[in-house]
C-alpha cells in the first residue's frame, strides 16, 4: 500500500447513528488519506463494549472533515477519559 502520515486519528465531535460525516482530531488531507480509502470505526464505550463499523471515504471536505458511503448504525462518543 501507499505511504501514510497517519493511519489512524480519534474523533473530535460524536458521531451519532444516522450520521455520514464525521470530524477527526486531525486533518484527513495532511495524513494522506483519500477519496476510496476504507476506514472503521471502533467502539467507545466503556471497556471497548459496544459496535466497531466499516466505512468507505466518498469525500473529504476543505477542513479534512469525512463524508462516508453509509450513515453510521450505532453512537460513537468523542470523549476521552
Amino acid at each position: 500500500g501507499r505511504e501514510m502520515v497517519r493511519t489512524w486519528s480519534l474523533l473530535s465531535n460524536p458521531f451519532q447513528s444516522g450520521d455520514n460525516k464525521i470530524t477527526l482530531m486531525h486533518n484527513a488531507h495532511l495524513m494522506g488519506w483519500r477519496v476510496g480509502d476504507r476506514i472503521g470505526i471502533a467502539p467507545t464505550e466503556v471497556r471497548a463494549r459496544g459496535h466497531g463499523e466499516e466505512f468507505n471515504i466518498i469525500g473529504i471536505d476543505e477542513k479534512g472533515s469525512l463524508l462516508l458511503d453509509k450513515s453510521a448504525q450505532y453512537d460513537h462518543a468523542a470523549s476521552f477519559v
